[in-house]
């Protein structure tokens, strides 16, 4: 196989200075992509476009957040003045809430909406008007997070996908089996995100692929000697 086998495509990734997102951004950079490190957090985004440097990759770090409409659009103008083009977008959308619902405050369903589906929204339009031919994959809330309010707005991005496949965008979600753990633990995330990268998956679309990472050693610490034989 191909050891390279997304050299010179660009991809951006959200949220990529921790978590599923920096994950992402590694398996990307591993197999030949110029990745974008988007992220808040500009020191982030700075370390883990130095990392995938030092890996021999390419990676150019932004300042960006995606739950505000004028830094999506000042972002995709900026990659689109630097690169010309985008292969495709990786977004994380994996914030959840883990408030009891009976006692959710609506300012707190407002944030979790805005974190999630509205930057999910706002990011797949501003692709599909930028590069219409470009591909974006979203990594959903985990699935052991199953509150009202986080399995109301992980149906309503799933949705999203659905409908926008519909209409001829290649567009995926990825929802992993439980929150991000460390680089380490979060590798099957990445080889995900890669998967839908390649080449080969053009024909695949409106799918969620579902994720099972390992536990985390809390987990493994609570479990009795004869599920670890």
């Amino acid at each position: 196989m191909d050891p390279k086998p997304l050299q010179d495509a660009v991809i951006a990734v959200t949220n990529a200075g921790r978590g599923f997102g920096h994950a992402a951004a590694r398996a990307l950079g591993l197999a030949g992509a110029t990745v974008i490190v988007i992220d808040a957090d500009a020191e982030a985004a700075s370390s883990v476009a130095s990392e995938l440097e030092s890996l021999s990759g390419t990676a150019v770090p932004i300042k960006g957040d995606f739950s505000v409409q004028a830094e999506v659009s000042l972002t995709f103008d900026k990659i689109m003045e630097i690169f010309g083009s985008l292969a495709g977008v990786v977004h994380v959308a994996d914030g959840v809430s883990s408030t009891p619902f009976r006692r959710l405050h609506p300012g707190e369903w407002a944030d979790l909406m805005d974190m999630n589906a509205r930057s999910s929204f706002m990011l797949l339009q501003a692709l599909r008007k930028s590069s219409k031919d470009a591909w974006g994959t979203v990594v959903l809330q985990p699935s052991d997070s199953t509150e009202p309010q986080t399995r109301a707005v992980r149906n309503a991005i799933c949705g999203l996908i659905e409908g926008l496949a519909e209409q001829g965008m290649r567009v995926n979600a990825v929802q992993p089996s439980r929150s991000s753990a460390g680089l380490d633990l979060d590798q099957a995330l990445g080889q995900a995100v890669l998967g839908l990268a390649l080449p080969a998956s053009c024909a695949v679309t409106g799918s969620t692929l579902r994720v099972i990472l390992p536990a985390t050693p809390d987990l493994l610490d609570g479990l009795p000697p004869e599920a670890l034989s």
